[in-house]
């Protein structure tokens, strides 16, 4: 939690132009950032060594990631440790092959409660036909946050990690929709009837790979009209945190979404969202040609990702006791 400057000569700034400030890191505030980082592995060092800069600047106090081969982020969670950035460890889902879910965090300011493992199971959650709803299967983890304030106690909440199945449907029966679907009933089931018996703050999050409206996710809508959860109110459909280029005002679409139950919602910070790149906003506001915006979408698809980090922060002296 400690504030981390701007960079001014880093590696990528020339190509995103930076980060809004406000999305740093800063005392008194729990900070989780999740990002999809299209099949990261450690072997293009030009790309692992942009993306851990965009790291250092966000500073983090949690990150879930996706599409993570094994092992790969280690080499990232040592260098901003060796920065003085704060002090990380790494935690890798069991499946997915090379595109797995993945955590690092901050032991300066969050600890693990219990080991960190895969909610259901290989084939435990099947859709009708028999598919396998997870094909990589959501990441729990119960962590302790201190509190910044030496005479109050922080608090506990678990976390899941997902990445639910894309929209490729290659059989044309509808599987994908039927896996998100089966995922969402599975998840909402899950957050109301058994996180409740470990604690009762819990925050899910990840690639959902639809936008919040899709008819799949109506078990969240349903535990947030029964005031259980937040999940419409958070993920705000104008938005967009997947980057892609069909014309001048269709660029992205949100598919990195999140939902936090009601006790943790009451530390929820409005500051939040995912995190532009300077440059990008810039060029949408501008008059720039279609094929300049087109171009550095591309680019930064390519060198980068495809996804921006998705920044949820919480206020600690509000769950603090």
């Amino acid at each position: 939690m400690a504030k981390t400057p701007k960079i001014q000569n880093d590696n990528i700034s020339d190509l995103l132009g930076g980060i809004d400030p406000k999305y740093y890191d800063q005392d008194d505030f729990l900070d989780i950032v999740q990002w999809n980082l299209r099949w990261f592995n450690s072997l293009d060092k030009s790309r692992e060594m942009a993306i851990r800069e965009v790291l250092k600047v966000l500073n983090s106090d949690i990150f879930v990631f996706q599409e993570i081969e094994d092992k790969s982020l280690d080499s990232i969670a040592s260098y901003l440790t060796e920065q003085g950035v704060g002090n990380y460890r790494t935690a890798y889902g069991t499946t997915g092959g090379q595109q797995r879910i993945a955590l690092m965090w901050d032991i300066e300011w969050v600890r693990t409660k219990d080991d960190i493992r895969e909610l259901f199971g290989r084939n435990q959650v099947l859709t009708a036909s028999g598919t396998d709803v997870f094909p990589r299967l959501p990441l729990w983890s119960y962590f302790y946050c201190k509190s910044t304030k030496s005479n109050k106690r922080g608090f506990d909440f678990q976390l899941v990690g997902l990445h639910l199945k894309s929209q490729m449907d290659r059989s044309g029966k509808g599987e994908a929709q039927a896996q998100r679907l089966k995922s969402a009933e599975s998840l909402s089931g899950w957050l109301e009837n058994d996180a409740v018996k470990v604690d009762a703050d819990t925050i899910m999050l990840g690639d959902w790979n639809e936008d919040p409206m899709a008819a799949a996710w109506q078990s969240f809508r349903d535990l947030e009209r029964k005031k259980k959860a937040l999940f419409s109110n958070i993920n705000d459909s104008t938005h967009f945190s997947h980057l892609y280029y069909k014309n001048r005002s269709d660029v992205g679409s949100l598919l990195d979404l999140k939902v936090v139950t009601s006790p943790f919602a009451t530390a929820l910070n409005k500051v939040g969202g995912a995190i532009h790149w300077i440059n990008l906003d810039e060029l949408l506001e501008s008059n720039a040609s279609a094929k300049k915006v087109k171009e550095y979408i591309n680019t930064v698809r390519t060198e980068v990702t495809d996804h921006l980090p998705v920044l949820t922060r919480f206020t600690l002296n509000k769950r603090a006791k």
